[in-house]
């Protein structure tokens, strides 16, 4: 994905209700692929978003850099704000660091640095979800918010991955995060997102004779809709990953989370980040344990 109009807006108004943190000079953003600005934004609103973290900002027009397709990355718009910006990616952009989200860890120069993460449409190509999002997790000093713009359903063959809502509130209340935003956008027609996007066949299952089932699918539309979340890291705890407990670990907690300051308490959660669930427990036979019996760590 890339950053157009909407999504600038959408950042500014973040500020704007204090959603997003105020950054400070120095402050770091570290953002998952090397993302651009569409073709086609106004350069008002360009200047705009500059302005909203750099108020002496006067150019009416910013000077950025066109690479060789004709786009600008938005490192450069980043950098103007006044932000030591850099990208994960696997191939090579300016400003970037070459990094594989299905394998490589976090180098020590960037771990706990980063005040903003940014997700926008990068983690649903990946089949690695646990290190992408250990990844994020990683890079986020306490205080810092990941700014998560995936696809939640829809969008057929456009990605390897929709998020159910359910998996970022378990990463939520595994992780003790803040849940600053939770937004939905769409239902659209995946044609209507703009050029570019139509040929992923998002709107419906075409029928073909060596896909059984496909010709009643391809009668169905399918509407694609996007998730938005600002999520804060409040403890420098390890990562633990999202997991989908029996009926009870949850209750209502998706509204529960939406807009306040602190988790409500879940044993199951609790239990599950500090390891101490019977299926985290290793079984240690040394002669004085049962077989069967499970012994807590330490």
């Amino acid at each position: 994905m890339a950053y157009g109009a909407g999504l600038l807006q959408q950042i500014e108004s973040w500020l704007d209700t204090s959603i997003l943190p105020v950054p400070s000079s120095g402050d770091r953003i570290i953002e998952l692929g090397s993302q651009m600005i569409n073709v086609g934004t106004p350069p008002e609103v360009l200047a705009r978003f500059i302005r909203r973290f750099r108020p002496d900002f006067a150019a009416p027009r910013p000077d950025l850099p066109v690479n060789a397709y004709g786009c600008v990355y938005a490192g450069e718009l980043w950098n103007l704000c006044g932000l030591e910006y850099t990208s994960y990616d696997v191939t090579e952009a300016p400003r970037s660091r070459l990094f594989d989200l299905n394998f490589h860890d976090v180098p020590s120069a960037d771990r706990d640095s980063a005040l903003y993460v940014t997700n926008i449409g990068t983690t649903e190509h990946v089949a690695n979800q646990l290190n992408a999002f250990r990844t994020i997790h990683g890079l986020l000093k306490v205080g810092g918010v990941a700014i998560h713009s995936v696809p939640f359903t829809g969008m057929l063959n456009h990605s390897l991955f929709n998020y159910h809502p359910k998996f970022f509130f378990s990463l939520i209340v595994n992780n003790r995060y803040r849940l600053r935003h939770v937004e939905f956008g769409g239902p659209s027609l995946h044609a209507s997102l703009g050029p570019g996007n139509t040929v992923f066949d998002g709107d419906h299952l075409p029928t073909h004779p060596k896909l059984p089932g496909s010709e009643a699918w391809s009668k169905t539309t399918l509407h694609s809709g996007m998730i938005h979340l600002v999520i804060e890291r409040c403890y420098a705890d390890p990562f633990v990953p999202p997991v989908d407990f029996a009926g009870g670990y949850f209750g209502d907690i998706s509204s529960a989370l939406v807009g306040v300051e602190s988790l409500p308490h879940s044993a199951w959660a609790d239990a599950y980040r500090r390891g101490v669930t019977p299926t985290q427990c290793r079984q240690e036979l040394d002669g004085r344990d049962k077989p069967g019996q499970i012994r807590s760590p330490g």
